[in-house]
């Protein structure tokens, strides 16, 4: 095993191409092209790509800082130096990654103190550039490719001759110097760049896909090499090259047994102690990695959880709960990062239901729940911080609960008003009661709900005028059904049936009152508040729009409900042969004016009617051709039918509060 070489900063940041942007800071690399020609800030860490920007930066900062205008984040720190202690590495959580962005990038401020980046770089094992000492960092040569590696797995197979291949990958994972040297395209790049890794992935894919094939001890020396490599922290690297590292071993398939649990622990430890440029660089890369190395790696850590979880009797022995309590928020927490750069593809490389951990399912689920829901008396991880992980069985178990005891809480708060006023107890105070007649169906169900807006959280009865009888569950089906039958049918014309795409979405021919969509919202809110389940298919685009924004601002009523943008993958739910048209339409090479014969306007079909949508001012009169087509296929058909549903969101935001 060949020493590591003598330790040094490395050498000043080399200029970087006309065509990218090298950040000072944290060395992560963007290109100039599109949006980012005129940036001033890294979008990683937030410093300013000019070196003496940054300097009038911070001594404008530490200036403020000496006159007292604001404290000292050391004088913080102590205060707080308990939590800091108890939290230890996990302080750098991964919780925000869990918000998509319609960004490409997302921006962070420059650093508070920087003492405290200094050593943050430090512990994640990076030289800061602001070092002074002169001596350059060379890594060892290390000419191995495929072939070469090819040949000592032959070696190893027809002359049962280990002993070159074992030494070769006990000396490439025994530290981040090592691997740099074998993986890395170029040793001696001093930056890293989002759209790209920078390592030899064909290589570092055969090496990892052979280990199956290797006997145990083999196996064995390599974690123990992994272990060396996670313990030395004060190795100097070329920037970058711990992240580099710790991506490439997230990938090794080595940690799918439950004894290398431990060993794996301790990486995905490092993983979430990483600061978040480091967290950003990441999930650039494993937006870009194979979906399938992806989807092994989420399967590890799901197991991985559950085997923590529910520890098997006759399996590997783990170390106690007490000692290994962090396991399961770090496992969560990468899995986060996953989910994240999963979702900024367009389609995902994996579907939604993939990062479902159903072992969860037999939890104490309603304990997680409230740990969520009151985390300033608990203050300890939850499960449902980190919602894409549970099952629909687990997320259906904590709704039903969740709203049988606010109905329960609900009607004790009604009884305890009648008692505090003198009144005579009724048992219809428990309930939402809805007197509706047959024959005025959807009017009757509006005026109830406008009604008893206060009494929605309560159990729901329904009561037919002039049928005489209670309703133990059967009648409340009923009226979902007769409702539900009524509004969607199109002789009312509210919505569509979509055939091919077997979905509702909503008509552009006949627009409604928009109390009845009101309506619709209601319904879907009392349905899912009392577990009754209704056989209605919205595409996803719905749900995208009913979901934005993420996090609702405390005035409810006037929140813009549905403002998000949509894209052709969303419409092809709803209209595939509109959006098959479309892109054939940008796709094709020929003249567009002469053989499409298009312009800017798009019929609709609806309940036997046509109807003719102008798609910009004057657009009868406007054709579509090969320099117009974007602008025309961005406006025609679908993209114009989901911003009319714009108003019907708008008219469901109280609703929703159910």
């Amino acid at each position: 095993m060949l020493p590591v070489s003598n330790p040094g900063t490395p050498s000043p940041i080399k200029p970087a191409s006309p065509e990218s942007r090298t950040c000072p800071s944290c060395r992560i690399s963007i290109s100039l092209s599109g949006s980012h020609q005129s940036r001033t800030m890294c979008p990683f860490c937030g410093a300013f790509y000019n070196q003496r920007a940054n300097s009038d930066f911070s001594m404008r900062r530490n200036s403020s800082v000496a006159n007292g205008y604001l404290p000292h984040i050391d004088d913080i720190t102590r205060r707080h130096s308990s939590i800091g202690e108890r939290l230890g590495a996990l302080q750098g959580y991964l919780a925000g990654l869990i918000l998509r962005t319609s960004h490409e990038n997302q921006f962070y401020l420059p650093p508070v103190d920087k003492d405290r980046d200094a050593k943050d770089n430090a512990d994640a094992g990076q030289l800061t550039p602001g070092s002074s000492d002169d001596d350059s960092l060379d890594y060892p040569v290390r000419n191995m490719d495929i072939e070469s590696y090819q040949t000592l797995l032959e070696d190893y197979k027809t002359k049962d001759n280990f002993t070159p291949l074992q030494e070769f990958l006990e000396q490439t994972f025994c530290c981040f110097v090592e691997m740099s040297s074998v993986f890395k395209k170029d040793p001696k790049q001093e930056n890293a760049r989002p759209e790209d890794p920078d390592i030899k992935t064909e290589l570092l894919f055969e090496v990892y896909d052979s280990l199956d094939s290797l006997p145990g001890f083999i196996t064995k020396s390599i974690l123990k090499a992994i272990i060396n490599s996670l313990l030395e922290l004060d190795v100097r690297l070329m920037a970058k090259d711990d992240v580099r590292s710790l991506y490439m071993l997230l990938l090794n398939p080595i940690f799918a047994t439950q004894a290398s649990y431990t060993v794996f622990a301790h990486l995905i430890h490092r993983v979430v102690s990483l600061p978040s440029p480091d967290h950003q660089l990441l999930l650039h890369w494993f937006t870009r990695t194979d979906a399938s190395r992806t989807r092994e790696l989420v399967k590890r850590l799901l197991q991985f959880i559950t085997i923590r979880e529910f520890p098997p009797a006759n399996g590997h022995r783990l170390p106690s709960i007490n000692k290994s309590r962090w396991w399961i928020p770090c496992a969560t927490r990468v899995l986060a990062l996953l989910n994240a750069a999963n979702n900024r593809v367009s389609p995902p490389l994996l579907e939604y239901a993939e990062f479902y951990n159903s072992a969860l399912d037999h939890i104490n689920l309603m304990a997680e729940y409230y740990r969520w829901q009151t985390p300033e008396k608990s203050n300890k991880f939850s499960y449902c911080q980190y919602p894409f992980i549970l099952s629909i069985v687990a997320k259906k178990f904590i709704l039903q609960r969740d709203s049988e005891q606010q109905m329960i809480l609900n009607a004790r708060r009604s009884l305890l008003n009648r008692a505090l006023q003198h009144q005579v107890p009724d048992i219809d105070v428990f309930f939402l009661n809805l007197n509706i007649r047959r024959a005025h169906l959807v009017s009757d169900s509006l005026n109830e709900i406008a009604r008893k807006q206060a009494d929605l959280k309560k159990k729901l009865k329904v009561t037919f005028v002039g049928e005489p009888g209670l309703d133990m569950g059967g009648l409340t089906k009923e009226w979902f059904l007769l409702l539900i039958k009524r509004i969607f049918s199109s002789d009312y014309g509210m919505f569509v049936y979509h055939n091919k795409a077997r979905c509702y979405w909503f008509s552009t021919v006949k627009i409604g009152n928009l109390r009845e969509y009101n309506l619709i919202g209601v319904l879907m809110g009392l349905a899912v508040y009392n577990s009754i389940i209704l056989d209605l298919n919205f595409p996803t685009a719905c749900y995208k729009k009913l979901l934005s924004p993420p996090v609702v601002p405390a005035n409810v009523d006037t929140t813009n409900v549905g403002n998000c943008e949509l894209t052709l993958d969303d419409l092809s739910e709803i209209m595939p042969d509109v959006v098959l048209g479309l892109r054939e339409l940008l796709a094709y090479e020929g003249n567009v004016e002469e053989d499409f014969l298009m312009h800017f306007e798009a019929s609709v079909d609806e309940f036997g009617e046509v109807k003719t949508h102008i798609l910009k001012e004057g657009g009868e009169q406007i054709a579509v051709t090969n320099e117009n087509r974007q602008d025309a296929s961005s406006r025609r058909g679908g993209v114009t039918r989901v911003w009319m549903a714009q108003t019907r969101f708008r008219s469901s935001p109280q609703s929703d509060r159910l």
